[in-house]
């Protein structure tokens, strides 16, 4: 009898047991909060260069996606450091966007010379985040030059240890007003709006629009984060039903590679024929003519133990739009992708091109460029990169030049001038 009775107690203790974890979890539901309860502010700057665009669209994806979403373009110090909708901070609102530009510890947002309002780590003349509760925040977003370079203390790092439970940034200079990177970010944000994680977003954006802020996109924190559970299903012109990534369910294929292992810098990879084997069997089973000889890889990592590797076309030592991305999520290569235009029948070669009209080019731009730095006494120019580049979608061979701009209090950003040459 004192046998069955112990049983029987064992089983009501284990029936209370399993109750409160159920009573539990219910209540983490209840008490979970909406997005419609969420507050969202997108905020750039204008006083050199117009990242409106681009805040507009992060406006309105947000939007979209159920969260009180405001905008702002022209920011003061009061606006930064005041109160938003409701009693909470702007800064320690659920959702944070900003473009602008940056370095490691400020990002540029004032509408006028005589007044730097910024979002910067240690306080100046600036609203410092240092200051700031920011443990209501889910995401931050910090879109501009070296936000998060390695080795530094920096916003992203700050905004974390102020509380913030993802923050992501750039590890060096990128183009977020040319080229792809406008792109990036659309599908970037439509993506975190359409209820993917924080690294699916970062992986989606990577796939459709190949760029420098893909090479360079770093986070820290929650890479599972996910700011809605709502799957909206809406586009805003960003081309993310084109975005085709191809899950793996073969582990057994990367069986003892590791990821951290693989920190290369851009190489040939006719001497890394081993250990990419793996993902060179992938690309061959979907590209008979995939000739390694022809490509270079570059690896970047986010977070701590994710991120892409890019396979990068070239022909004749040219660029090339055409490339394989395979992506790392805790540790696993787990989905890839191919990103190729049409099949490359023009075969340009280095001698062929008309090398004194890109010389000319070249110097023409790079004046201009000066002159229109010296009317700005807060800027420089500077050259820092060029590149032919076919786009083979276009079939077109471009000359490209990426200037670095930086103003009088360090931040920097890039603009990229196109020239068609055939």
């Amino acid at each position: 009898m004192k046998g069955a009775y112990n049983e029987k107690n064992r089983i009501r203790i284990i029936s209370l047991i399993l109750c409160s974890i159920f009573l539990f979890s219910c209540t983490i539901n209840i008490f979970a909060k909406d997005v419609t309860e969420k507050t969202a502010y997108s905020i750039g700057g204008t006083k050199n260069g117009d990242f409106t665009e681009n805040i507009s669209l992060a406006r309105y994806t947000y939007f979209v996606m159920g969260a009180k979403s405001y905008s702002h373009t022209s920011p003061t110090y009061d606006f930064l450091s005041g109160n938003g909708v409701g009693s909470s901070k702007v800064l320690n609102s659920e959702i944070l966007f900003f473009n602008s530009h940056a370095n490691y510890n400020i990002m540029e947002l004032s509408p006028s010379v005589n007044l730097i309002t910024g979002v910067n780590s240690p306080s100046s003349n600036s609203v410092g985040l240092s200051s700031y509760d920011m443990s209501n925040v889910e995401l931050v977003s910090f879109v501009g030059c070296s936000t998060c370079v390695t080795g530094t203390p920096n916003l992203v790092v700050i905004a974390v240890n102020r509380g913030a439970e993802t923050a992501v940034g750039f590890k060096s200079s990128i183009t977020s007003r040319f080229g792809n990177g406008p792109k990036w970010l659309q599908v970037y944000n439509d993506s975190l709006a359409n209820g993917y994680t924080v690294v699916g977003a970062i992986n989606r954006a990577n796939t459709a629009y190949p760029c420098d802020l893909a090479t360079q996109v770093n986070y820290l924190g929650n890479g599972n984060l996910r700011i809605t559970n709502r799957i909206v299903n809406y586009d805003i012109e960003s081309n993310t039903d084109d975005i085709n990534i191809n899950y793996l369910s073969n582990e057994e294929l990367f069986e003892g590679m590791s990821f951290l292992e693989m920190n290369l810098d851009d190489n040939s990879l006719s001497s890394q024929q081993e250990l990419f084997a793996p993902f060179i069997k992938i690309i061959s089973s979907t590209n008979e003519n995939f000739n390694l000889e022809e490509y270079k890889i570059i690896i970047n990592h986010y977070g701590e133990n994710n991120g892409m590797i890019q396979f990068e076309r070239y022909f004749n030592n040219i660029k090339t739009s055409d490339s394989y991305m395979f992506f790392v999520e805790n540790g696993k290569v787990t989905s890839w992708s191919q990103h190729l235009g049409l099949e490359t029948s023009k075969n340009y070669t280095l001698q062929s091109l008309p090398m004194n009209l890109s010389e000319s080019h070249h110097n023409s731009i790079e004046e201009k460029r000066i002159s229109e730095s010296c009317m700005k006494e807060d800027s420089e120019y500077e050259l820092y990169k060029s590149e032919y580049f076919f786009d083979t979608e276009l079939q077109e061979l471009q000359y490209r030049e990426y200037y670095l701009i930086t103003y009088s209090n360090n931040t920097q950003d890039v603009e990229m001038v196109t020239t068609v040459i055939q």
